[in-house]
């Protein structure tokens, strides 16, 4: 009995015994840190190589907890060792991401860390607090800073529920 096997953009394609092919999905899942400073301001981060800015955050290793993942982003992009707290509120469609050859899916944390130590990590170049709206003026080849300040919208949108 021979399995066969190919990944191809994002999929993974099987032929099942009676040589039918049976598709499935991948998906790497990024998570996204949303944190304010006590201004109200949102923590970005510009990735070595990269021209724009966004919230920290990444692809999750296999194995790794949310918490996990979202403490090695921060220690490798914002230079962040405390601890956190965090509510997962949002996840993005998926879309496809031709470098990996795969499907993502995103989801938004809003984090709360133990202190505010940030210095650019080993794959941040720059970090800083910004006015969300400033994530409006940002210019990429990528919609990063538009998904940044939706996803400042969106928890905007939640607390001012909650409150009510």
């Amino acid at each position: 009995m021979i399995f066969m096997s190919k990944i191809t953009n994002g999929h993974i394609i099987t032929q099942n015994l009676d040589g039918t092919d049976h598709l499935d999905c991948l998906y790497r899942i990024s998570l996204k840190a949303l944190i304010y400073n006590d201004a109200g301001q949102v923590l970005v981060v510009k990735e070595i190589d990269r021209t724009y800015w966004d919230l920290p955050g990444g692809g999750m290793d296999f194995g790794e907890t949310i918490e996990s993942s979202l403490k090695r982003e921060l220690f490798e992009e914002v230079g962040y060792k405390g601890g956190l707290r965090y509510q997962l509120f949002d996840a993005s469609d998926e879309m496809y991401i031709e470098r990996i050859d795969a499907n993502q899916i995103c989801f938004y944390c809003r984090v709360w860390p133990e202190n505010f130590d940030f210095m650019p990590g080993e794959e941040g170049d720059e970090i800083m607090f910004i006015n969300p709206e400033e994530l409006l003026l940002q210019k990429s080849e990528v919609d990063a800073p538009a998904r940044a300040y939706g996803a400042h919208m969106k928890w905007q949108e939640l607390h001012s529920e909650i409150v009510r």
